[in-house]
C-alpha cells in the first residue's frame, strides 16, 4: 500500500514577521491554490488511481483535498487528527517575539524538540501518536495495492515520517517539504 504524505498549498498568512501558525485557521492563498492544482496533475501523472483522500480539518488542507478530490475522482475524509501540531500559547505569534519574550523557553523547546509542550500546547510525540494512529486506521480500512492521500502539515509528515523511517524525532527537521509537495512511503 502506497502512502503519500502532501502538505498543504501556501495559506494565506498576515504580512510580516515569520510566526508559528500551529492549528491557527487560514485559508489558501491564491498562490496556494495555483500549487495544489500543479501538485494534482503531478499526482495524476504519477499514479494511476488515489483510492482516497485523508485530510485534516483545518481550511488549509480542506481546501487543498477539495482541489485534489475534483482532479482524481475519489472521496475526502476529513480528521482532526491529522492537524498541525498545537503551539498553545505560542500559536500565531511571530517568533523573534516568543525569542524576545521567554528564550529560555524557546532553546529548551528547540533542545528538547520532540517532548517540549508550548503552554497550552501538545508535543510533536503526541502529534506523531495522533497521527500515526489516524494513518494506521486508514490503512486498515484500505486494499494492499490501494494509493492513499493525506493532505496534512509539514509538522506531521515530518514526525510520520520518522516513524517511518524508524529515527527519533529530533531529527525531524531533516525533512524539508515545501507548500504543495508530497512525500510517498510503504505501508
Amino acid at each position: 500500500m502506497r502512502l503519500i504524505f502532501l502538505r498543504h498549498g501556501r495559506p494565506q498568512l498576515p504580512a510580516g514577521e515569520k510566526r508559528y501558525i500551529g492549528q491557527t485557521d487560514y485559508p489558501l492563498s491564491i498562490e496556494g491554490k495555483e500549487q495544489i492544482l500543479e501538485t494534482g496533475q503531478k499526482l495524476i501523472q504519477e499514479f494511476s488511481s488515489i483510492n482516497c483522500i485523508y485530510s485534516s480539518s483545518l481550511k488549509r488542507c480542506r481546501e487543498s483535498s477539495e482541489i485534489l478530490a475534483s482532479l482524481c475522482h475519489c472521496p475526502v475524509l476529513y480528521s482532526d487528527s491529522l492537524k498541525e501540531i498545537h503551539m498553545g500559547t505560542w500559536e500565531n505569534i511571530p517568533i523573534q517575539q516568543i525569542k524576545e519574550k521567554d528564550p529560555a523557553a524557546y532553546t529548551l523547546r528547540g533542545a528538547r524538540i520532540a517532548d517540549y509542550i508550548c503552554p497550552g500546547g501538545e508535543s510533536f510525540s503526541m502529534v506523531q501518536k495522533r497521527a500515526f494512529e489516524a494513518v494506521s486506521l486508514a490503512c486498515s480500512h484500505a486494499a494492499r495495492q490501494d494509493n492513499l492521500l493525506f493532505v496534512t502539515h509539514a509538522g506531521v509528515i515530518r514526525s510520520l515520517l520518522c516513524a517511518y523511517k524508524q529515527q527519533p524525532l529530533k531529527n525531524l527537521f531533516q525533512y524539508k517539504i515545501k507548500y504543495g509537495e508530497y512525500i510517498t512511503v510503504f505501508h
